[in-house]
């Protein structure tokens, strides 16, 4: 496939900044030959070639000629997982075919750029996810397709390569699954689908950074990436339907061993003040503090429980650092606005369901001291001689920060993948398809 390059300045591309007016069916009749002459000079590309020199305008003549190879390029959206009716291609091929006659090639020019350019930009750069709240800044850069840049970007969806293990099944699963009417496998399309325009967003990710964290809450599992391969794999514990793990993206920067639990006030409030009210040793059996609004160890005979609320209570409840905390030895530390993390847990059991939908909101990992020991590379010992068989009661917790910010993604996709690339179908655990 061949096409011949053409692209624009800042102006319009069939526009003439010279003397601020569209250039018209006669004058560009008389120029013609000119161009003619000019276009054995241009560049052109193969599927192999990945250069590109721009130009300074691009007229109806040009894109004209480009069209053939413009369509060729659309054609191959199924190999994409994408569905070439979404870029205006009958309107597109109609052109081309004279079977949809022009009265305003100015107008035509205006979408068929933009549907090539948002065709350049759902292939390179892929969907974001539905965040609730993305906190990448300086961990994604995408590719900026644009008129000035929408030949050298169709070059690139030629030779696009996505090298995320998945890939290749899902567009296998989307190409035939894409024109099936049955209603059942509707989910599945849709799923795949999404998970596609995933993959394709966070391969760019991947590419350009060491570390990144993925969790995927239908699968309850988590996958480390360094880079686009795949390093460990881990069954996750997640967010119940009544309390869902949030959908966002942020960066991990530090871990912390022998955290102490500061509960949410929703649980101490609703599930810990009922048990203390009925016994206030329930706190030490369970190895909880009670901090008052300064920071400060409050005894718990000193107050009175039976005057505390859920809209009235002024205190933190803590638990303490060991083996029995609700975090386990491990916390690995996110910023987010939910207060979730990821962290290890005591209660390794709970791992061997099929169904790992327990938690609050937070993530419990079960290989996270694996996970800590390859984030924290040459500061990795600290996490290394921890022994889960101590107590470790009463250890003050220690931060440990990580050589660079690691991207962690937590997301939703029903059609997910394991650290061989093996595609699988999972419960739509809270109803989001």
């Amino acid at each position: 496939m061949t096409l011949i390059n053409s692209s624009a300045d800042n102006d319009p591309c069939w526009y003439n900044s010279k003397n601020g007016s569209f250039v018209d069916s006669c004058r560009f009749m008389k120029t013609i030959l000119l161009f003619v002459i000019c276009l054995l000079s241009f560049t052109t590309f193969s599927q192999t070639d990945s250069a590109i020199q721009p130009e300074e305008h691009l007229d109806w003549y040009q894109l004209e000629i480009n069209l053939p190879s413009i369509i060729q390029c659309l054609d191959k959206a199924d190999s994409f997982g994408l569905d070439k009716s979404a870029y205006d291609f009958e309107f597109i091929n109609g052109i081309h075919s004279g079977s949809v006659v022009l009265a305003d090639t100015q107008f035509a020019m205006e979408r068929i750029m933009k549907a090539v350019i948002k065709y350049a930009n759902d292939v390179l750069n892929g969907e974001v996810p539905e965040f609730s709240f993305n906190g990448l800044k300086d961990q994604y850069k995408r590719v900026e397709v644009s008129h000035t840049s929408v030949f050298s970007a169709l070059s690139d969806v030629v030779n696009y390569k996505n090298d995320i293990l998945s890939y290749g099944e899902l567009v296998s699963l989307y190409i035939n699954l894409k024109d099936s009417v049955d209603a059942r496998l509707s989910k599945k399309k849709k799923g795949i689908d999404r998970a596609l325009k995933t993959v394709r967003w966070m391969d760019r990710l991947l590419k350009q950074n060491e570390f990144t964290i993925v969790v995927n809450v239908p699968s309850a599992s988590l996958l480390l990436y360094n880079y686009q391969k795949p390093i460990l794999e881990s069954k996750v514990i997640v967010g119940k339907r009544t309390t869902r793990t949030p959908i966002f993206a942020s960066t991990l920067s530090d871990i912390t061993i022998f955290p102490y639990w500061m509960v949410p006030k929703s649980i101490a409030t609703k599930e810990l003040l009922p048990e203390i009210k009925k016994d206030v040793t329930y706190l030490e059996r369970n190895n909880f503090q009670v901090v008052d609004g300064k920071g400060r160890i409050v005894d718990p005979n000193s107050i009175n429980w039976s005057a505390l609320s859920r809209e009235y209570f002024p205190y933190t409840i803590r638990q303490s650092t060991g083996c029995d905390n609700s975090l386990g030895l491990i916390k690995l530390n996110i910023f987010d606005p939910f207060n979730v993390y990821l962290h290890d847990t005591p209660w390794k059991a709970l791992f061997e369901s099929q169904n790992r939908f327990f938690s609050h909101g937070c993530v419990r990992v079960q290989k996270a001291q694996e996970l800590s020991a390859i984030l924290l590379q040459e500061n990795r010992i600290a996490v290394d001689t921890l022994d889960e068989s101590k107590l470790y009661i009463g250890k003050k917790p220690k931060m440990l920060a990580v050589k660079n910010k690691v991207p962690v993604l937590i997301l939703y996709n029903i059609a997910w993948f394991d650290i061989e690339g093996t595609v699988r179908l999972y419960p739509d655990i809270y109803s989001k398809f």
